[in-house]
């Protein structure tokens, strides 16, 4: 025979645990989607900071070019003026 209070007793322990392994389920679901989100935002991260590495390079190497550019002009511009410069100290000594 079993008394009445220790069949109440042994419910209400089945029942927490039932709904301890319900809200245990709930928590690891909860648990996976936290970490599928993660990995998809770090996969996102991951993504952009390639593409700021690419531009970046890119942006370095364009840099380098208009330096190489203006560097160009300016001695092209002092032989142009240096030639003008020639050519009308020529006509003022003919």
């Amino acid at each position: 025979m079993v008394a009445i209070s220790d069949l109440r007793i042994v419910n209400t322990k089945l029942i927490t645990a039932k709904y301890n392994a319900e809200r245990l389920a709930v928590k690891d679901s909860i648990i996976n989607y936290q970490n599928q989100k993660y990995e998809a935002l770090n996969v996102e991260v991951k993504s952009l900071q390639d593409k700021l590495h690419n531009t970046n390079v890119l942006n370095e190497t364009l840099k380098k070019d208009v330096e190489k550019v203006n560097k160009r002009n300016k001695i092209l511009s002092g032989i142009s003026g240096g030639a003008i410069a020639a050519f009308i100290v020529c006509l003022l000594i003919k």
